[in-house]
């Protein structure tokens, strides 16, 4: 005989249909109409382990999220690491100005375009450390500072 669908489980059929025959317990413990003390029992236990079984499976997804979130926090952090790790250091050199040189000349020798946006931002900057007014003020002979970026540490 084929059990039609009705949309409900396995338990609530047995009790619906418990509860037609009103008949409860086993031998001469049955009576009609109300549940004897193992009835009782055996459901107050089928309760007890279904809340422990819930119980067990939330805390082992509230365990997989945790582990999954360290993860995500771990690799974001690792790869913050490892990206300041590819960074090169800064330094500063000291140029004796030759004949017919500017400051555009010597930014195309020693800018990094990763770190500047421009020559001018360089030259900027270079103008800034040797207290220079503008880019113009530069003569033969003199001794600037001009920062570079290296991989190497030193």
């Amino acid at each position: 005989m084929m059990r039609e669908k009705t949309g409900r489980n396995r338990t609530e059929e047995y009790q619906e249909l418990r509860l037609q025959t009103g008949l409860y317990g086993e031998g001469r413990n049955r009576v009609k109409g109300e549940p004897d003390e193992w009835e009782r029992r055996r459901y107050a236990r089928i309760l007890r382990l279904r809340r422990a079984r819930v119980s067990k499976c939330l805390t082992a997804l509230a365990m997989i999220c945790a582990t999954v979130c360290m993860i995500l926090i771990c690799s974001a952090a690792y790869g913050a690491l490892d990206s300041n790790a590819n960074n090169s250091f800064k330094y500063y050199a000291k140029v004796n100005v030759e004949a017919g040189e500017t400051l555009w000349d010597l930014a195309g020798v020693y800018m990094d375009e990763v770190h500047y946006a421009d020559r001018k931002n360089y030259i900027d900057e270079v103008c800034s450390i040797n207290h220079l007014k503008d880019a113009d003020s530069v003569a033969e002979g003199q001794t600037l500072i001009v920062p570079y970026y290296s991989q190497e540490y030193k």
